[in-house]
């Protein structure tokens, strides 16, 4: 089955499908949430989990607001997770340094840094070659991660 990038039009995210259709056909459950935070900034946030019984290998984190504006960026340091950050590297919406800076000041003692060169703010808008690229490192770092932590059980 091709990624789902690939269904996308310039109408809908979704292509010909409805949002329900779309998640069913992929197997995950959607659901969306704002929050408050710290500053009194409301922060919108989204989340994919899998359908049915297939078990949570992981957790993906769209993370925005390397700005002074979002006020986590304080808080770098509390990431005591595995971390995966993946940035463009000719980004000209987010300077690349912010992931850099994130990496550098999580506390995680696993944490992975991948900065792309030549890919842009929108790493799922690239050439299908590169959203292979990117999705499988993502993939791949994920996978690995989840058979660690079971053998570790």
């Amino acid at each position: 089955m091709a990624h789902p990038v690939a269904e996308a039009d310039e109408k809908s995210p979704f292509g010909s499908l409805t949002p329900e259709e779309f998640y069913a056909r992929h197997g995950v459950v959607h659901s969306s949430s704002t929050f408050v935070n710290p500053r009194g900034l409301r922060i919108f946030t989204q989340r994919w989990v899998p359908a049915g019984d297939a078990p949570l290998l992981g957790a993906i984190a769209v993370v925005h607001g390397f700005t002074g504006e979002s006020s986590w960026t304080s808080r770098f340091e509390e990431v005591e997770l595995p971390l995966l950050v993946v940035h463009g590297g000719d980004d000209t919406v987010c300077d690349p340094g912010c992931a850099e800076e994130l990496h550098r000041r999580a506390g995680s003692k696993d944490k992975t840094l991948h900065v792309y060169p030549g890919m842009w703010h929108q790493l799922v808008g690239e050439p299908d070659e590169n959203v292979e690229k990117v999705f499988g490192d993502v993939l791949d770092w994920l996978k690995s991660h989840a058979a660690a932590a079971a053998a570790a059980e």
